[in-house]
C-alpha cells in the first residue's frame, strides 16, 4: 500500500484479549493505508499486555497504543481519539469486531463519489457467535423491520422509528463528525446520537454489502444495555431526542409524546429524576395544553429531585 492514509481507524477495547488481535490485524489488511489508534480503557483481562505485543512489533509507524489507567467509557475514548485524527474520514470499532479487507476502500470511494454533503457512509454487517463462527443471516435481514437505507427522511426515521445503522460498518467525514460535536460523555452507549446529529446536517451513504463483522457477545454492551427499561437506555435516549425538540417544529407533536413516554417510565424505574423532570418540564413548554397525568408526574420527579442526596 502507498500513499497517505485518508482514514484514522479508532478500536477502544475492554475486556477484548481474546478478541483484540483479530481485530487489530483485519484493519492492518486493509486494501488501502491508515492510521491505526487503539484504546484498552483499563480492561482487567491482559488486553493491554496484547496491544502492547502488537504495537512493538509492528514497524509501519501508524499505529498508536493509547493504554487507559482508569475506565473512562466509550464515547470520552473516542473523542481523545478522534481528537488525534489528521484524516478526511474516521472510523471506529469495537475490539471484539473485525472488517473485511475492502472494507475502508470501498466506503472511501462512496464517500468520495457522494461529495461534502454527505457525513457517513455505513454497509450491511456480517454476523458473528463468540467463537467466530458466522450466523446465516446478516444483519439487515435480521433487522429487516427496522432496516430503512432508502429513508425519504432517514433524521426523522432515526429519531423517531429505530437505529438501523451497525455500529462496526460506519464511517464519518471527520469535519463533519466534529462540526454536530463529536460524541456525547453523558450517554453510555455512543452511536445513535452522534448518527441523528448527522443525519439531520448532512446525506447518509449506504454500500448494500456485509464489510465488517459484529461478533454478537453474551455480555456486550448492547446485549446489556439496549432493553426497553434499562434505566441507561432511556436515559440516553431522553437525552438524544431532547436535543433534537424545537430544531424541526413538524416533529414536536411525536417527539413530545416519546418524551413524555419515556420519562414517566424512567422516574417510575427509580432512574435519574433530574432528568426526568426536565425533561417533562420541558416537554410541557413545548406542548402546553393542560396534561393531569404529564403536569403529575412533573411534580413528583421534581420533588424526588429536591430529595436526591447531592
Amino acid at each position: 500500500m502507498t500513499g497517505e492514509p485518508r482514514v484514522t481507524v479508532a478500536i477502544v477495547a475492554y475486556r477484548h484479549a481474546a478478541y483484540i488481535e483479530q481485530c487489530i490485524a483485519s484493519i492492518r489488511e486493509q486494501t488501502v493505508p491508515c492510521r491505526i489508534v487503539v484504546v484498552d480503557d483499563c480492561s482487567p483481562d491482559g488486553t493491554a499486555e496484547v496491544i502492547r505485543r502488537i504495537v512493538a512489533g509492528d514497524g509501519s509507524g501508524r499505529i498508536t497504543a493509547l493504554l487507559q489507567q482508569e475506565n473512562i467509557g466509550l464515547p470520552a475514548n473516542l473523542n481523545i481519539a478522534l481528537r488525534l485524527a489528521d484524516t478526511e474520514y474516521f472510523v471506529y470499532l469495537a475490539g471484539d469486531d473485525w472488517s473485511l479487507p475492502e472494507r475502508l476502500e470501498k466506503q472511501i470511494a462512496a464517500m468520495d463519489a457522494a461529495g461534502q454533503g454527505a457525513g457517513l457512509c455505513y454497509t450491511d454487517c456480517l454476523r458473528a457467535r463468540a467463537d467466530g463462527s458466522l450466523h446465516d443471516e446478516t444483519f439487515r435481514q435480521n433487522h429487516a423491520h427496522v432496516f430503512a437505507p432508502h429513508a425519504e427522511d432517514p433524521y426523522r426515521e432515526l429519531l423517531l422509528v429505530d437505529n438501523w445503522i451497525p455500529a462496526p460498518t460506519v464511517m464519518f467525514r471527520t469535519a463533519a463528525l466534529r462540526k454536530v460535536g463529536a460524541f456525547d460523555e453523558s450517554i453510555r452507549y455512543e452511536d445513535h446520537d452522534a448518527y441523528v446529529r448527522i443525519a439531520r446536517e448532512y446525506r447518509l451513504v449506504y454500500v448494500d454489502e456485509p464489510l465488517s463483522v459484529h461478533r454478537e457477545l453474551e455480555d456486550g454492551l448492547g446485549t446489556e444495555i439496549f432493553q426497553p427499561d434499562n434505566r441507561d437506555w432511556l436515559e440516553g435516549q431522553l437525552i438524544m431526542e431532547r436535543k433534537q425538540l424545537g430544531l424541526d417544529p413538524a416533529l414536536t407533536r411525536e417527539l413530545c409524546a416519546r418524551l413524555r413516554v419515556r420519562a414517566i417510565r424512567l422516574f417510575k424505574l427509580g432512574g435519574d429524576p433530574a432528568l426526568a423532570a426536565g425533561t417533562l418540564a420541558r416537554v410541557i413548554r413545548a406542548r402546553p395544553a393542560f396534561d393531569p397525568v404529564l403536569w403529575a408526574y412533573w411534580l413528583l420527579a421534581s420533588a424526588a429531585r429536591l430529595r436526591r442526596p447531592r
